[in-house]
Order: C-alpha cells, then structure tokens, then sequence
C-alpha cells in the first residue's frame, strides 16, 4: 500500500474524529501562540528602539574631525576613508563662509545686504533630504542655492529666483568684494541657526570660496588673485664669489659656520660658473674663486631652501668681500636642432655690496639689476629664436607666461642700454650653446612651477601661490544602515580621528536585541517541552481509542511500519493545521494591539503595543507546531505500531 493511500487515510481520519482533532488543533496552536507574540513583541520593541535612529539620518551619521593627530581632509584624504571603510554611502566635509546676500528695495531695509551664513552639503545629504530639498550638481556656471524657510520668507525668495551674493576677502591692506548670481533650488524648514540667515550650497562652489577667502586666483568663478598676493621665489643653492688668497678666500671656520646651516661650499671651475655663462671677462678666472653652496647629507634635496639671506651669510663669514648671489640651474631647451640655455643672472651694480664684480663683467653683457629683477620680473635678455619659443613643453611654460614676458635692450656698463635685444649671431654662446638671459627671480619661479609650487596669474602678470589644495578639519559621513555605524566610528578613532555618532544608542539597541532573544529563546523553550509533554499525552489517549481500528487496519494487511506512518501523517496534518490557526490568531492581534486599542478614542489612555511579524516568525512557529505534534505522537505511533491486530481489536473494544 503506497504512502499516497496512508496520507489520504490521515486527511479522512482528522476530519472523522473532528472533534477530537480540533481538540489537538487548539492544544498545539495554544502552545505556540505565545511564541509567536513573544518574537512579535521582541521584534516591535527593537523596531522602536531603531526607528528614530533609522528615520533621522542622525543615526547614520558619524561626525569626525582633525585634533592634534588625525590628517587633515583633503581630497585624497577622504577618498581613502571612503575606501577603506565599509558601506559608506555619503562623506560631506563641514565648511561654512560669510557671504552678503542682496535685499530688494521692496523689503523695507535701509540696508543693501544682510549677512547669509553658508554650509556645505552634496547631492544625497540626509539633513536636507528629510525636507525634500536636493543640491543637484555643481555644474560648471551652475551655482545652486538651498534656503532656510525664515530666510527665504525674509528675503521673499522662492525655488527658482536668482539671488545675488557678495563675498569679500582681505589680504595684508587689500580688500576686494566680488558678486556671484546663485539659483535658489530649494528651502528647509531649518537652516541651523535660528537668529540668522542661513544657506546651503554646492561643497565645489564652498571649496571656490574657501580659496577665494585666502586671496588665490579662483578660475572656477573667473576671479584673479589679489594683487598684493605674490609668491616668495626659493633657492635650494647660492653662488659664493671671492678673491683669490688667503685674506679673502673662506676658512675653516666660514666652512664650520655654514656646515651649521646644513650648507656645503664645493669649489667650482667649470667654466660655465667661472665665467657666469660668458658675461665675465677672461681674467675673472684667474682673479676670483667659485663656491657653490648647497645642502649636504640628510638634506640633499632639490626642494630644500636656503632659509639664510646673501646678506646674512656673507656678513657672518670671515672672507673679506665675499659675494653670495642666489642661483638655480639653467634650463636647456632645443630649437630648430640648437640647444639654448635659459640663465637667470641678478647682480648688483657698482654702487651696491659686492659691486666690485662689476669690474669683472664685459661691456654690453646681458645681466639684471636688482632694481630690475624688481621691476621687470618678467624679463628676457637674449637671443630671438628663444623667445618665440618659449612656449616648449620641455619647460612647462603657459601660454600665459610666453605672453607675458619683455624682451629687453642690453647693458652698456650697468647704466647705458641700447635699443633692441641681441640678435641670434650676437648671442653670448658657450660652444654651440647659445644663451638667454632672465633675472633669477624668475628662474627659480619657473623651477617652482615645475613643481606645482607657483603659477602665473593672468590678470595681475605676476605669480602668486598654487591654488592650495582645500583641507577641511570636519566632516559628516553617513553609513548604509545604523548597523555599519560602530565600525566605522572605530575605524575613524583608529585614524586618530575626534569622533561623534549615536554608538552607544546603537550598541544599547543591539544589546536590548540579545537579551530579549535570550528571553524569548528561554520562555519559548519551556513552554514548548511542556506542550510536547501535554500533546503527548493527548495523543495517547487519542491513539488507545484508535485500537480497534489499528487492528482492523492490520488485520486487512498494512503492515506495522504503515501504522506508524499513518500516525504520523495524520500528526503532521494537526501541526499544518494548527500552525495556521496559530499565525492567523498572531495577525489578528498584532493588528489589533498595534492599531485598534490605539486608535479607539476610550481606550486612548492604553500604550501602543508594536507587534512585527515576519517570514521568519511564521516559519518558526510553523515549524514548531509540526514539531511539537510530531514529537508527541512518536511513542504512541511506535506503540500502535508494535500491537498485535488480535488483541489491537479486542482491547479496542473497550474504548
């Protein structure tokens, strides 16, 4: 007899002795019920331990900054972070800035302007999201503007209305004021603070004006650096000239002085120095000696600086009449097939310290004054072939500075000039070297921009200070859920960052959570072994009276181990059934206790009771209710099993 046929028996058998199976339903579905309301009412009370974590972005967010250990945030810097941390979905670094927003005659105010206070935010901020307002993109031109509602109402702003900003800077005696057209996008219903204006705007147009605000060119916005904002040129080496002998050469104790500086003064007889690339006469050989200082040891470095003035170091050197001139390495470019060499040459003239080397330099030969080093920083003695080509990419030059530079008449003496620039076949050569000539101030700016120290400004002619890369010293960073919060929080205090997050809320959730599982895991394990012990009882009985079935069933051919199935078939239909009747009961209160008592107007006074019902809980308890009506038959079903069909009829006779 198949196994289709002892199910089919079990069905029919549950609904002849309905009675006494619903008996069994209910006895089992009573047993599991509480279960289910205590996971329901484990999970509600941990719902409503999250939900105000889970609805403010508050809970997701973690606040960090700088103190005397952690980096600086840079772009780099954050990047890093966002990488090396899990599940982070939003970094917004804090910055704010002083801005002057325009008033419309219509408002009443005497004044122009009034004071807007704006923060950074990005596209996906959870704090301005929560009042449905979005920054969108910083596109290039696009400057886009979120108000707080009192402002906006103040201001009779609304979304889509221009509205004019000024910013203003100071650097050393300069002030400037700009103007910025921004598109307001947006309100909140709170900007932060509550006794002034105050806005949000794109963290690209906040890094701009952060810029703006220490007097950099900030071409983003087509604004120009400050004037009297300029570039400090720097020298990693000097050029130390003096005459031969021992009265006026260096000694030991000029080489201890500068070896107390870090410098090291090297002897120099190339020819290149001994005759300043060609302007000297070829006596000045013979005559003088070349030192070449530079850093030594640890502090070998092309981009070290000599922190010591010329004037500083010869006045502290025993030498008589040494002359300390600021150096830096020619640069060689190649036109048409020629190398030429860029020099920058600052001397002084007759009247000046060190003057005397003027007896020394030829007529007509192409060097710079101090006066003119000044003056015409931007200068250029030499050949003609090198100026149209001083745009070559071997020497990093904008086209800005090609624009920029004069060509200049040579010298006569230090005083006389004549009226045009050396032609290529007057050029002083070395070799097949043919050379130009700039002020050194300008050599080292080149160096400089090289490196990405200094570049050349377009309005003001002059170089000022790389646009510096933006630092912010705190940030908002947002996690995927609330769960990824105390890791990062950790991860950020193992960078040696300041750091403020509701980890302890969340660590208190999660420990609530274990515990109440703990709880339920106890309560839902007694009252389980003592449902199986009442269903098992129950089921014996319910099996004894079954004898003389059992023994006609026998009798007719199924064997014992089909006994035991057909128990078991027919246990397993009451566990289906009562596992029903136990989650409907289980939706039924938790809609009831959730909603209804909440919401009746005389049962008001009574608290809300959140019941959360899943999947999961209705699997468990679906499983549990099987289980417990499994295990309450296996003995009586092994016991029937077992019977004789003789005596399985005759004793089925007096029940």
């Amino acid at each position: 007899m198949t196994n289709r046929i002892y199910i089919e028996l079990a069905i029919k058998d549950v609904f002849r002795l309905w009675s006494a199976s619903q008996l069994q339903v209910i006895i089992i579905a009573g047993i599991c019920l509480p279960i289910l309301l205590l996971l329901g009412l484990k999970n509600g009370h941990v719902a409503d331990l999250r939900e105000d974590l889970v609805t403010s972005p508050v809970g997701r967010q973690i606040i960090f900054w700088s103190l005397k250990q952690g980096e600086f945030l840079t772009k780099e810097v954050l990047r890093d972070i966002q990488g090396s941390i899990p599940n982070v979905s939003l970094i917004i670094p804090e910055s704010q800035k002083l801005v002057f927003i325009e008033r419309s005659e219509d408002q009443g105010s005497s004044e122009g302007s009034s004071p807007l206070t704006l923060y950074s935010t990005l596209p996906g901020d959870p704090i301005l999201e929560q009042f449905g307002a979005e920054i969108g993109s910083a596109a290039p031109g696009a400057r886009p503007l979120i108000l707080s509602e009192p402002t906006a109402r103040a201001l009779h702003k609304n979304i889509g209305d221009t509205a004019t900003l000024t910013i203003k800077r100071r650097f050393g005696a300069e002030d400037q004021e700009h103007t910025l057209d921004f598109k307001v996008v947006g309100t909140v219903a709170s900007g932060g603070e509550s006794d002034g204006f105050v806005g949000f705007t794109h963290l690209d147009i906040m890094t701009c004006l952060e810029q703006y605000g220490s007097g950099e060119a900030v071409p983003e916005l087509s604004i120009p650096a400050m004037k009297s904002l300029r570039a400090v040129d720097q020298y990693s080496q000097m050029l130390l000239v003096c005459f031969r002998g021992q009265a006026t050469d260096l000694t030991a104790k000029d080489h201890a002085f500068l070896a107390e500086r870090g410098l090291l003064a090297e002897v120099s007889t190339a020819a290149e120095i001994t005759s300043l690339f060609g302007i000297l006469k070829p006596e000045a050989a013979k005559e003088l000696k070349f030192y070449m200082l530079r850093f030594s040891g640890e502090q070998d470095n092309p981009q070290s600086v000599i922190r010591d003035s010329p004037e500083l170091l010869s006045r502290n050197t025993e030498a008589q009449d040494d002359l300390l001139l600021r150096w830096c390495d020619p640069l060689t470019v190649q036109v048409n097939g020629r190398d030429y060499q860029i020099v920058g040459l600052t001397l002084p003239n007759k009247r000046q310290t060190g003057g005397w080397i003027q007896n020394f330099v030829k007529p007509r030969a192409p060097w710079f004054t101090y006066e003119e080093s000044t003056a015409t920083p931007l200068s250029v003695r030499g050949p003609v072939a090198v100026l149209a080509d001083l745009g070559n990419k071997e020497l990093a030059f904008t086209p800005t500075l090609k624009a920029s530079l004069q060509p200049l008449e040579q010298q006569i003496d230090d005083t006389e000039q004549t009226t045009t620039s050396l032609p290529d076949d007057e050029a002083v050569s070395l070799g097949e070297v043919s050379t130009a000539y700039v002020p050194v101030s300008l050599l080292a700016f080149i160096t400089q921009a090289s490196r990405n120290q200094v570049t050349l400004d377009s309005e003001s002619k002059k170089f000022v200070p790389s646009s510096s890369q933006v630092a912010f010293t705190k940030a908002r960073l947002y996690t995927a859920t609330i769960d990824d919060v105390p890791l990062a929080a950790d991860l950020l205090a193992k960078r040696k960052y300041a750091v403020l997050s509701e980890v302890s809320r969340i660590a208190e959730i999660h420990e609530q959570d274990t515990s109440l599982k703990m709880l339920v895991a106890v309560v839902a394990l007694g009252v389980f072994l003592f449902g199986v012990i009442t269903v098992f009882s129950v089921l014996v009985d319910s099996t004894d009276r079954k004898k003389g079935m059992i023994g006609i069933l026998r009798v007719m051919g199924i064997s014992g181990s089909g006994v035991f199935f057909f128990l078991l078939a027919r246990a397993i239909i009451i566990g289906v059934m009562s596992a029903a009747v136990c989650c409907g009961i289980g939706v039924l209160l938790a809609a009831v206790l959730g909603k209804t008592i909440a919401g009746t107007e005389y049962l008001a006074w009574l608290p809300k009771v959140h019941v959360v019902l899943g999947f999961n809980e209705y699997l468990l308890v679906t499983l549990g209710a099987i289980l417990c009506a499994v295990l309450g038959v296996l003995m009586p079903a092994l016991k029937a099993s077992r019977l004789d069909p003789f005596d399985a009829i005759v004793e089925g006779q007096f029940h």
